[in-house]
């Protein structure tokens, strides 16, 4: 168990020290975002003290795009000038140059949250203290729903690595991965896939964002029976090898943006009772489509992008596009 979470700090820290969210990142949420996107308050329906709440973003869409600060709204508003209406933090001193550059370094990094199992934050009473380790962050509700996995497979995890993808421990026993095959050196193939199936058991959050995935190689995806999160955005599939995903009863977030996916292939999504964000702009699904799976899902919000584009156009070119 030791040598496994060895390899898997192997895996986070590459050639050269990441960003940390637990040691780095969070703290600053916490002095500087929590009064109005925490616990008591969430400003646009956003809330940041948590590593689920923050990928989920905001009722306007996606806060963060992993790999792509410039496409990232929770960066690119600290850093308009103080006194805009959307600066961020509204409250408060703007954020040092140190920590905006920290934040884009994190979201470049592919925005990880090492340590922090999808579970608790660190209290207003610890932001003088030394940011905690894994084991001092307590038992997360990750951590609850993974305490039956098997230890990984860590020779397919060491090859999964040296194929080129992102391998990370998000649970304290170090059962539960995060495994990142969006920037794979070498274009996804059916050995990425073979490797991922040896550790399928073990893969709560799956990235394929981009990657040339087919609808037949989603049978591999749907191994994953205790996936939680996953990202097929700006995959060619057409949403035929949807259906395949009812082996994953526990899915909250699917992001299927840029896809070819169809209203027809969204109706196989309705037997997936924990879905709690499907997104879906740039797709060939329509908004009649997302409805009618909304009211299969009722505690699902199926975004068809309308609103985050409006917060895109206002950040993309850095220029300010006020309502009227």
């Amino acid at each position: 168990m030791r040598s496994l979470a060895l390899l898997l700090m192997a895996a986070a820290v590459g050639a050269a020290d990441p960003v940390s969210y637990t040691k780095q990142i969070q703290p600053i949420l916490l002095d500087s975002c929590y009064s109005c996107h925490g616990p008591d308050k969430q400003k646009g329906g956003l809330r940041l003290d948590s590593p689920e709440a923050i990928q989920k973003g905001s009722k306007n869409g996606l806060v963060i795009t992993a790999g792509n600060s410039e496409k990232s709204p929770l960066w690119k508003l600290t850093t308009l000038p103080k006194g805009d209406d959307d600066a961020m933090p509204g409250k408060g001193d703007s954020l040092s140059t140190a920590k905006q550059d920290l934040l884009k370094r994190w979201i470049e990094e592919g925005a990880k949250f090492d340590g922090a199992g999808g579970g608790p934050v660190l209290a207003a009473a610890d932001a003088g203290k030394n940011a905690p380790s894994l084991a001092d962050l307590g038992q997360s509700n990750l951590d609850v729903l993974t305490a039956a996995l098997p230890t990984p497979d860590a020779a397919a995890i060491k090859e999964l690595i040296a194929a080129g993808g992102l391998v990370t421990a998000v649970s304290q026993k170090g059962n539960a991965l995060d495994v990142d095959l969006s920037h794979t050196r070498e274009s996804l193939s059916d050995k990425h896939l073979a490797l991922l199936s040896r550790i399928a058991t073990n893969v709560v959050w799956l990235d394929l964002r981009a990657t040339p995935l087919t609808d037949a190689q989603l049978a591999t995806v749907a191994k994953c029976k205790s996936l939680i999160r996953l990202h097929l955005d700006r995959t060619p599939i057409t949403g035929s090898g949807l259906p395949q995903l009812k082996s994953c009863p526990q899915l909250e977030y699917l992001n299927l943006v840029s896809t070819k996916v169809t209203d027809a292939s969204l109706a196989s999504l309705a037997s997936l009772t924990s879905l709690k964000a499907v997104y879906l702009w740039q797709s060939q699904a329509t908004a009649a489509g997302a409805q009618t799976l909304e009211k299969a899902l009722p505690t699902c919000h199926v975004n068809t992008g309308p609103e985050f584009s409006a917060i895109a156009d206002s950040v993309g070119d850095g220029k300010k596009k006020r309502k009227k």
